[in-house]
């Protein structure tokens, strides 16, 4: 029995384990530098991937299994079975070669194995599709995958059967199969991504991880329970800390009158602090954002303002709702996220019409339903006519586009006598990085750095058709980035790849000053109500950075990994219940529990606090 199913089972796991180390070993080139290419830590990476590999394959292997099951004892080894074990390879090499190639595009996207965002991205498919379509010679790649499946199909044509060798009968098919599917249960219910972590590199651990693996596991562990995962203290003695560090509960009120101008608050796609003093052109001496730069000559600006996340959805929640975030999943994806107590809350109780404004779907990433249950009128490119959009890609309509249907629904509301505040989403800063063709020097789809520009330009064109306008004056821009545009690196958290810029521009009303010091994404809220002295009862857990009180903290996550940043040492909190303490800028390790307890107290503090956002948020009268 032992000699058939090896015979039987050779070519797929030939298969299966040399594609898988194949893209493991493609990847790892791709991040050359940032790989440990120590001898122990290449056998340790090598060791955990070939692990993941065989946790796969007994998933891989069960439908061949259950053909062997049921194909009657007679017809094993005919020439029916030949050419149906025919098929299942092929096609079982196809869908391999498929997934090294999609694991290879995502890498070079998020230096990262299939994790949440690739779980996120399949029930977006058609965005998705359809970027990578734009992004890549997608039937090029197909058809070649395809070429190989044949070859290589071909060439182990007459090693897929076992002639010669004795046919187990039904009953030990049986056990095979249900030993397999038991191993597939147990690796289920007790294995875990966490067991990858086998090197102080998250390069090499991502690399030791499979990519098939991580992806199951995210979509079964895409909203974890803070309480049950994570480090805890006496809920007493954390609400304490957080309210010794926040103003939450308060009731803000500021000395002198309110400014209340239209507010036009434009979330950039993936805007990194860094291109602010980027130079580009022939000569490397062009600024590739020279209209964000003026802007932040001329208004408020922080250059060291940090990212909580690295989705547009973490961006949303920072700024909308000013909290930490939680794992797994962004609020504005989680159930029960209506009717929150938001920015639109208080704008809309000073007399504000709201809107989120879109040039993609809302659909994506629930955001049209986050925003339109929490009070916002909702215009995504759904509501564009044809002749307002001028250009299109997979994720939206261009900046440009998107930036006059803006300009539209303001003249709307100064025309009905209303104050406005609009919440506006940019795409164009995004993979595949197309956009319309002249209006910036640099061709259309040949990377970032034309993005960069072109976004620029968009938001140029934004202020410079808005100053055409009677309400201009009497109108604040607020630009914020809603990630940097890529977190990867050794590490497992990178605070210096969160970095990005937070502007708050309005000549009448806001007077120019730079303030270099770090701030969190969440900050950014509670600091430009401050820069309009609003009054309002907060409930926020993000500080006002222009006190004279304020205290340098921040917060990241990586899926599953929370950071806390204060006084230089960043605590990284761990599923199950684990802590690790960095002291940056170096990123060393740094000490444990009992030596970092004010940093872990805190830490724990704002993230187990933050589980009850719903208490905290929840059951605002409109």
């Amino acid at each position: 029995m032992l000699s058939y199913y090896y015979r039987r089972i050779r070519p797929f796991l030939a298969a299966y384990f040399l594609t898988g180390l194949l893209t493991t070993a493609v990847l790892a080139l791709e991040s050359w530098v940032q790989v440990d290419w120590s001898v122990w830590g290449v056998l340790k990476t090598l060791a955990s991937g070939v692990f993941f590999l065989a946790l796969e394959f007994v998933f891989f292997i069960v439908p061949f299994l259950a053909y062997l099951l049921v194909l009657p004892a007679k017809y094993h080894n005919s020439k029916w079975d030949k050419w149906i074990t025919f098929v299942f390879f092929a096609v079982s090499l196809y869908l391999l070669l498929f997934k090294s190639v999609s694991e290879y595009f995502f890498w070079e996207e998020f230096t990262s194995r299939f994790n949440f965002i690739a779980v996120d991205y399949l029930v977006y498919t058609q965005e998705v599709i359809e970027n990578i379509y734009q992004s890549y010679p997608l039937i090029k790649i197909l058809s070649g995958a395809f070429i190989i499946t044949a070859a290589v199909s071909l060439l182990f044509v007459n090693k897929l059967t076992a002639v010669g060798s004795k046919i187990p009968s039904w009953k030990s098919r049986a056990a095979v199969l249900g030993l397999d599917v038991l191993l597939c249960v147990l690796t289920g219910c007790f294995s875990s991504l966490t067991w990858a972590e086998v090197t102080d590199n998250r390069i090499n651990n991502e690399l030791a991880s499979g990519g098939a693996y991580g992806f199951v596991y995210a979509f079964f562990h895409n909203e974890l329970d803070y309480k049950s995962f994570y480090p805890t203290l006496d809920p007493a003695l954390a609400e304490q800390i957080v309210a010794s560090k926040t103003r939450l509960r308060e009731y803000i009120n500021p000395a002198g009158e309110e400014k209340t101008p239209n507010v036009i608050l434009v979330l950039m796609e993936s805007m990194s602090a860094e291109y602010l003093d980027m130079l580009g052109g022939p000569n490397n001496d062009i600024a590739l954002t020279p209209n964000l730069r003026r802007f932040a000559e001329e208004g408020v600006y922080f250059p060291n303002t940090y990212a909580t996340g690295t989705r547009t959805v973490r961006g949303i929640e920072a700024l909308t709702i000013s909290v930490p975030p939680l794992p797994g999943m962004s609020i504005v994806r989680r159930k029960g996220n209506e009717n929150l107590y938001t920015v639109g809350s208080i704008f809309r109780g000073k007399g504000y019409d709201t809107q989120f404004i879109y040039g993609g779907i809302g659909f994506f990433d629930n955001m049209n339903y986050y925003f339109k249950n929490n009070g916002f009128e909702i215009i995504d490119k759904t509501h564009f006519a044809k002749d307002e959009i001028r250009f299109a890609n997979a994720w939206g309509v261009s900046d440009e586009d998107l930036f006059a249907k803006a300009i539209k629904e303001a003249d709307k509301k100064y025309a009905q006598g209303k104050k406005f505040f609009q919440f506006v989403l940019t795409t164009s800063n995004h993979r595949p990085f197309t956009y319309p063709e002249g209006s910036i020097d640099i061709p259309s789809g040949t990377g970032r750095a034309g993005a960069v520009k072109y976004a620029d330009y968009a938001i140029g064109q934004l202020v410079k058709e808005a100053q055409s306008k009677p309400w201009f004056e009497d109108t604040v821009f607020v630009f914020v980035a809603d990630h940097e545009s890529g977190s990867a690196g050794k590490e497992e958290l990178n605070p210096d790849e969160h970095r990005i810029p937070f502007i708050v521009y309005g000549p009448k009303y806001i007077a120019p000053k730079r303030y270099d010091k770090t701030i969190s994404q969440i900050d950014a809220l509670p600091t430009f109500l401050a820069l309009l002295n609003f009054k309002y009862e907060n409930r926020f857990y993000g500080q006002n950075a222009l006190a004279d009180d304020y205290q340098t903290r921040y917060f990241l996550i990586n899926y599953q990994k929370f950071g806390y940043v204060e006084n230089n040492i960043l605590t990284v909190l761990k599923p199950v219940r684990q802590a690790e303490f960095y002291r940056l800028p170096d990123m060393q390790k740094y000490g444990d529990v009992q030596s970092n307890a004010e940093a872990f107290g805190s830490a724990v503090s704002f993230f187990q606090q933050t589980e009850g956002w719903k208490d905290l948020l929840g059951n605002n009268k409109r």
